[in-house]
């Protein structure tokens, strides 16, 4: 956080606070910011659930295709589509938020995303550090 940039230039650090409080301040004038947030997390979940699916797949039946393959004796254990039928009444729950205006709906989906994007760069970081340290530590092994 202390490095020196150009005048023009952002650090990372300034533009994930400035996102932050972009989204608090937002948070602090909707209503409904809890509820909002929840949609959007369960529209961003049932995104990722559907990635998964073929359009073949949802027209296949999905018992006979686990058994013909061989895998899916339980459910766990099947593939993503063994799970379909139960999330077409994911879908009504987790279905596309409400029609908000379009500001607002990408505001709730950035809110949804930022902690997981912090979260994924703090893991980058810690695996960073921890390859730094091993580079290291075989290069001073090599050199003594």
């Amino acid at each position: 956080t202390n490095m020196v940039f150009q005048p023009s230039v952002r650090s990372l650090y300034q533009v994930l606070a400035s996102v932050k409080n972009k989204i608090e301040q937002f948070a602090s004038v909707e209503r409904d910011f809890p509820g909002l947030l929840i949609q959007a997390q369960q529209y961003l979940l049932f995104r990722v659930d559907m990635s998964d699916l073929t359009p073949e797949s949802l027209t296949k039946d999905p018992i006979q295709d686990a058994s013909r393959t061989g895998i899916g004796k339980n459910l766990l254990d099947g593939p993503p589509r063994v799970l379909q039928p139960f999330l077409t009444n994911r879908a009504k729950v987790a279905g596309v938020p409400p029609s908000l205006p379009l500001p607002v709906r990408n505001t709730m989906l950035a809110a949804a995303l930022f902690p997981e994007f912090l979260k994924e760069l703090a893991a980058l970081a810690q695996e960073h550090s921890i390859l730094c340290y091993k580079i290291l530590g075989d290069f001073e092994d090599s050199c003594c």
